[in-house]
C-alpha cells in the first residue's frame, strides 16, 4: 500500500458514518462478507458508471473507499477502468488493500493512504463517498487536480440522516442525478471539475 499526501486534520464523521466504518472494518476481514457487500451495491455503482460515462479508458479515483472498497472493485470489474482508491484512515486502507488482493484485482485497483483535501492523483472520473468531508473542500481539490472536463460523481445522503453527513452547498447544481434506495444513500450527483471551479469563484454561498 502506498502512502499518499497527508493533509490537515478534518472534522470527525457523524454517528452513522462511524457505525458504518466499524462494521466495514470487521466485515473486511472475511472475504465472503466483502463479496456479499459488493454485490449489494452493484446496482448503485452500475448507475454511477452510466452517470459518469466511465469506460475502460478512464482513470477513476474513489475518494473514501473505507475498509470494504466495493466501489473500486465494482468499477474495475464492470467497466474495465483502472481505479485508485484514496482512504485517509491507515487501518481502513490496509483492510481495503487486503480485500483487493482477496478479489485478485491488484492490477486494476490501487489503494493509497491520504487526505483528498491535500491532493490526489490525476483522474478522469472521481466517485466521492457519502462520508467524505468537508465535501466542498474535497471537491475543490479534485477540481484543482484534474482537467476542466473531468467528471465528479458525488454521493448524497437520505433525508432522515442528512444532518449526520457533510452535504453539498444548496447552490451547487448538478448536471444530472441518479437515485438509489440504499438506506443512508439517497442519490449520486454529476458535476464537472469546471462546475466546481466556477462555483468556488462565483458562488454566493460556499459553505
Amino acid at each position: 500500500m502506498k502512502q499518499g499526501v497527508l493533509g490537515r486534520h478534518m472534522r470527525g464523521p457523524g454517528p452513522v458514518a462511524r457505525a458504518t466504518f466499524f462494521l466495514e472494518q470487521r466485515m473486511a476481514r472475511v472475504p465472503v462478507c466483502v463479496s456479499a457487500y459488493t454485490r449489494l451495491y452493484r446496482g448503485v455503482v452500475d448507475k454511477e458508471i452510466e452517470l459518469g460515462r466511465i469506460t475502460e479508458h478512464d482513470r477513476v479515483l474513489n475518494v473514501g473507499c473505507g475498509a470494504a472498497p466495493f466501489t473500486g472493485l465494482l468499477v474495475a470489474r464492470r467497466s474495465g477502468a483502472r481505479v485508485v482508491c484514496v482512504e485517509r484512515d491507515g487501518e481502513a486502507a490496509a483492510r481495503a488493500e487486503q480485500a483487493v488482493a482477496a478479489q485478485r484485482l491488484e492490477g486494476a485497483v490501487e489503494v493509497l493512504v491520504g487526505d483528498a483535501v491535500a491532493g490526489v492523483p490525476e483522474f478522469d472520473v472521481a466517485i466521492v463517498a457519502l462520508q467524505a468531508s468537508p465535501k466542498l473542500d474535497v471537491l475543490r481539490t479534485l477540481a484543482e487536480c484534474s482537467a476542466p472536463e473531468a467528471r465528479l460523481v458525488v454521493r448524497d445522503s437520505a433525508g432522515w440522516c442528512q444532518h449526520m453527513y457533510d452535504r453539498l452547498p444548496a447552490g451547487l447544481t448538478p448536471r444530472a442525478t441518479v437515485y438509489h434506495n440504499m438506506g443512508a444513500l439517497r442519490s449520486s450527483a454529476l458535476f464537472t471539475s469546471n462546475d466546481i471551479r466556477r462555483y468556488c469563484e462565483e458562488g454566493p454561498d460556499n459553505g
